[in-house]
């Protein structure tokens, strides 16, 4: 075993992680959304929240922020997943602006290259 040492104040970590599978309803039908949630690595602080919707840059930057002021500290580093989301929403706009805003899907393999 490889023991980890955490030291206080340097290491934030957070991640979405999609609620789908508990079968949440309102009204019948299921609530689709996910949970973003920061973790401080050395007190295991935690705060976490619900998104409506998808992963995205908003959703992280509102959630990080929220955790900081409830946690009340700013760990020195903060890591966080590779976001993919936040690359298809980039990639979802750049193809808006190439076919005039027609189709705000990216299809599987088209080149989006300005």
């Amino acid at each position: 075993m490889f023991r980890q040492v955490h030291e206080p104040g340097k290491m934030g970590l957070s991640d979405f992680t999609d609620m789908g599978k508990p079968g949440v309803t309102i009204a019948n039908g299921p609530l689709v959304h996910r949970r973003y949630q920061v973790r401080l690595a050395c007190s295991g602080g935690e705060h976490a929240r619900v998104v409506l919707g998808g992963e995205s840059y908003v959703a992280l930057a509102e959630g990080l922020q929220n955790a900081l002021w409830s946690l009340g500290c700013v760990p020195a580093e903060h890591r966080t997943d590779s976001l993919s989301a936040a690359f298809k929403n980039l990639e979802a706009k750049i193809w808006r602006q190439k076919s005039g805003g027609k189709n705000p899907e990216v299809p599987a393999g088209k080149d989006l290259t300005l």
